[in-house]
């Protein structure tokens, strides 16, 4: 679902931060956004602004991961570079296709733009409704030049200058935390993913979003995290996970809760963390009503059969409805 068509009035490009997000299911699995929109909405005001503020207005974005499908919710640092760039027609440029490879092409027109027209009439055209306005040609195989129409930010551009990331002090920190309980045997189920190919094949019609403490090691070695915030989101989403497979009160949701205050306890950053630890969500379920056989554990850790079934999805538009927060701006 797009905001479009609850806000058909809304702009081409709207900017705003990220308030919440939420996985769900599906199928296919799907992610819903809650974007809070800023005061400003242009790139002028924002780029003469050093904090950006915020409005009580909020869209919802929900998407799944599509094949052929452009970025359409982009990271602010991103697309602003991209707009920085100075385009021309004949230009050879990388563009970004499916999980991220980079293919030669070349700026061969721009959509609703005059060829004659001025490179800084151009830009700003561009800057207007840059929504796949580049069209860009390639040769694959020894086949036919194939054109398409892409977007600025699918065009490889540097914008490490303006790329947030964690200090080095803190990401030690952190690692150092989250290798403290992967080392803590009170945690073994949450050090790797669960194995949903042979072990748990329903796993998947119950859980959004796999998590492990594997992933988010990984992730603060890769420089993935901009936030510490999102860290505990990821950490949160273990506990989540494995309240939504498990019974109640059995073995893995309590450890899974004593991992979240454990986590707290070891970054011990009240003025900076804690504030930012998602709350806990309402795990969204499937759009179709389903019933499946959930492989579970009992209290003693043992396996159990259970038979569950899963209500439609429900969406509301409440200021006060129960997401995870982040803090990243959005375009």
């Amino acid at each position: 679902m797009l905001p479009y068509i609850a806000v058909p009035n809304l702009a081409v490009a709207v900017y705003g931060k990220v308030a919440a997000l939420q996985y769900g299911v599906g199928p296919p699995a799907f992610c819903t956004l809650k974007i809070q929109l800023l005061k400003h909405q242009t790139v002028e005001e924002l780029d003469a602004e050093d904090e950006h503020e915020v409005t009580r207005r909020t869209i919802q974005v929900q998407y799944h991961d599509c094949d052929g499908v452009p970025d359409f919710v982009v990271l602010y640092s991103r697309y602003r570079a991209s707009l920085r760039q100075s385009l021309r027609i004949g230009d050879q440029v990388n563009v970004l296709f499916d999980e991220d490879q980079a293919h030669p092409a070349e700026i061969v027109g721009f959509r609703d733009i005059k060829p004659t027209s001025r490179q800084t009439n151009v830009s700003k055209q561009l800057a207007r409704n840059p929504w796949r306005s580049i069209e860009v040609a390639w040769e694959e195989d020894g086949a036919e030049r194939t054109h398409e129409l892409v977007s600025p930010w699918e065009l490889l551009h540097d914008c490490s200058e303006e790329h947030a990331e964690l200090p080095p002090s803190l990401t030690r920190e952190l690692l150092g935390a989250v290798n403290a309980l992967r080392s803590n045997s009170e945690f073994v189920w949450f050090v790797h993913n669960v194995d949903f190919i042979n072990d748990y094949p329903d796993y998947l019609l119950n859980v959004a979003y796999p998590m492990c403490l594997d992933t988010v090691r990984a992730r603060l070695q890769s420089g993935f995290y901009r936030h510490v915030g999102a860290v505990a989101f990821d950490i949160r989403l273990i506990q989540e996970n494995a309240e939504i497979f498990n019974d109640p009160g059995t073995l893995v949701p309590l450890a899974a809760q004593s991992l979240v205050t454990q986590f707290q306890q070891l970054t011990s950053r009240d003025s900076e963390s804690d504030s930012q630890v998602p709350r806990k969500r309402k795990p969204t379920a499937p759009t179709t009503r389903r019933r499946t056989r959930r492989r579970r554990m009992d209290a003693g850790g043992s396996d159990i059969e259970e038979s569950s079934s899963s209500p439609p999805t429900a969406e509301s538009d409440d200021e006060d409805e129960d997401f995870d927060d982040d803090d990243d701006l959005y375009a």
